[in-house]
């Protein structure tokens, strides 16, 4: 959007908006160029134990699903997601080689996004801004400083996993976005020796669910999730979810699926997906009736 308004300012001062927008693409790619580079040959990783081993504790599966105990988070664990994202941000990535990077940057995006959910006061238009087009500052709030570049959850997903790994459209289920309705948090961390099947697992997870896909024939429905990360993962062609999607499916569901010739999106739940403990029945004071069985 700022772009688009400098220029039509050049336009009005008689410039030629073409080298403006130029101007400005430059001026915006500089800064990521830093992460542009991996080492081939590198056998370095990182050893996220530690981090895993909190995760454990804060995180609950149910039915297919991670949730995240915030409350638990912003209670007794921020202190501690701090001084891992600061140990995270001070990694020279430009020694890992391209699966540890990729592993890296997951990671750090899903505990910046934990973080910045157990953080922020208003987070009742979080998604709801997104899917009008209207990135809002919760996505490009500056929330990490790598190498000396300030970061947001927008430039990570995009200007550093578009740009290093776009071809690869699994990164897309990698990213934590914070609601039911989108991929689910991976319980475990991602490693540079496991993410590609990590990815693909939690792919085939999310395509075949219902926050995904609604299956209709023609009339099928996808998660509006695909339409926020099309332009980074999937070169912003439709066609090209389409087919990464059909791959997916099993041969009964994609034969449904080939049907589709256009993308229409569906609501999408974007509750909080949040671990919220079930509150325990209290016993009754009331003597109970006897239920005729055995004994009575």
């Amino acid at each position: 959007m700022k772009s688009w308004i400098a220029a039509a300012t050049a336009l009005s001062m008689g410039l030629s908006a073409s080298s403006v927008l130029a101007q400005e693409a430059v001026m915006m790619d500089k800064p990521f160029k830093t992460f542009m580079s991996a080492d081939a040959d590198s056998t370095k990783s990182i050893n996220y134990s530690q981090v895993q081993t909190f995760l454990d504790r804060v995180v609950v599966e149910d039915r297919g699903r991670t949730q995240i105990f915030y409350t638990a988070v912003k209670d007794h664990g921020l202190p501690f997601v701090n001084e891992v994202i600061a140990s995270l941000s001070g990694q020279d990535v430009t020694t890992l080689n391209s699966n540890e990077q990729l592993a890296y940057w997951l990671n750090v995006h899903n505990l910046v996004m934990m973080k910045a959910v157990a953080t922020e006061t208003n987070l009742r238009n979080l998604n709801e801004d997104r899917l009008a087009g209207n990135q809002d500052d919760f996505w490009r709030k500056k929330r990490i400083n790598v190498a000396g570049v300030d970061l947001s959850l927008e430039d990570i997903q995009v200007e550093i996993l578009g740009a290093n790994f776009g071809d690869k459209p699994n990164v897309a289920y990698g990213l934590y976005q914070g609601i039911e309705g989108g991929p689910t948090l991976p319980a475990k961390l991602f490693t540079g020796a496991k993410v590609e099947k990590q990815l693909e697992k939690l792919g085939s997870e999310y395509v075949n669910s219902k926050s995904a896909l609604r299956l209709r024939g023609e009339k099928s429905t996808l998660s509006p999730v695909y339409g926020w990360l099309k332009q980074p993962f999937f070169g912003d062609d439709d066609q090209k979810i389409l087919a990464h999607i059909s791959e997916k499916l099993s041969d009964k569901k994609s034969a449904k699926f080939s049907k589709v010739q256009n993308i229409k999106y569906h609501k999408l739940n974007t509750k909080i997906e949040a671990y919220q403990p079930r509150a325990l029945s209290q016993p009754s004071s009331k003597p109970r009736p006897s239920s005729g069985g055995y004994g009575s």
